[in-house]
């Protein structure tokens, strides 16, 4: 079927042990289509490994010790991490050139506030693009702001580059 649809790889996943020779019979069945092979001892070492951790609790309900806890938030705090790194390099990107040394924050501000009025965001904040200048910048709520939760009204961001004030949706 692979061929058929003329497939450039194939990835095969089994529960079962395979040894060295049945793995090597695969790929010369699958040639000239790429065979990336997925056996039990693969698996299982995927899902003893730092990012596979998180897979293995939820899925297998199989508990991480303290230290693949610490092992697991150090590989997704990294991946965060680069996360921001690369969106960094997307806004010197976009504008060509570094203005400061990250992002900036700017306060949201609420306007004609109505309690009955329930459209309202529950994370207090998120990275926006000014509509006028293209900067890119986190709008964040202040701590009473969050702890009250902002119901209604309309609220507004003010963009730290050029001043154009803009909704906060």
């Amino acid at each position: 079927k692979a061929r058929r649809h003329s497939a450039e790889a194939i990835i095969f996943f089994t529960n079962q042990e395979l040894t060295l020779s049945e793995r090597d019979e695969l790929a010369k069945l699958a040639s000239p289509i790429n065979l990336d092979t997925y056996h039990l001892e693969r698996i299982a070492s995927c899902l003893d490994s730092p990012s596979g951790y998180g897979l293995r609790l939820e899925f297998v309900s199989i508990e991480m010790t303290k230290e693949e806890q610490v092992s697991f938030f150090n590989e997704r705090d990294q991946v965060l991490y680069e996360i921001k790194d690369r969106l960094l390099s997307l806004t010197t990107e976009k504008k060509g050139k570094v203005t400061h040394s990250g992002i900036a924050t700017v306060p949201i501000q609420q306007i004609n506030s109505d309690f009955y009025n329930s459209t309202y965001s529950i994370f207090g904040s998120k990275l926006m693009e000014c509509k006028s200048c293209g900067e890119i910048f986190r709008a964040q709520r202040t701590a009473s702001a969050s702890l009250f939760m902002s119901y209604g009204g309309l609220e507004t961001v003010t963009c730290p580059a050029c001043g154009k004030v803009q909704a906060f949706r």
